[in-house]
């Protein structure tokens, strides 16, 4: 009778020490982290996230703006409006000339500024070919300039102040 209850002692501790072993196995899985962008300036931040991806973008802006100065410098040489172009395509949000002075560099979201804006990624920069063309009230061309305009992930809010000189005037 003792080597009966031996033989089926082995087979219940044979699989008890196997049960241990897996349970030990699952419970010592660490759950995988939440991947996604865990910087909270980001504009696709992710608040569940518990490890960085990589993958933050931000919105980098130019604010394009003129003084008194400027302005009756553009009056003075006829111009009554102004068309702007950022890498040959005309901006949507245009004031009229006399809409857009200011006597210092405007807030990021004063909304009567001409704001170029694009996303970016982390420790991106990008250059944009900015024309700026002045027409006379019969819509002829009275002078333009062509610059770049600078955008970056670290400035957020950047400024681009047109000058009298950049026309001649």
């Amino acid at each position: 009778m003792e080597t009966m209850k031996n033989k089926t002692q082995l087979p219940v501790a044979l699989t008890l020490a196997a049960l241990l072993f897996i349970l030990l196995s699952i419970s010592s899985c660490t759950t995988e982290k939440k991947q996604g962008c865990t910087n909270n300036t980001a504009i696709n931040f992710n608040s569940d996230a518990d490890e960085d991806n990589g993958n933050c973008m931000y919105n980098a802006q130019e604010t394009i703006w003129w003084n008194q100065d400027f302005s009756d410098a553009a009056e003075t040489n006829g111009v009554s409006y102004f068309l702007i172009y950022v890498d040959g395509v005309k901006l949507d949000n245009e004031p009229e000339y006399d809409e857009n002075i200011f006597s210092s560099a405007p807030s990021c979201s004063e909304t009567s500024a001409i704001v170029v804006s694009r996303q970016l990624a982390e420790g991106d920069i990008i250059v944009l070919d900015l024309v700026i063309e002045a027409y006379d009230v019969d819509d002829n061309l009275v002078e333009s300039i062509t610059d770049e305009i600078t955008l970056q992930t670290f400035m957020v809010c950047n400024y681009y102040q047109v000058e009298p000189y950049q026309f001649g005037w």
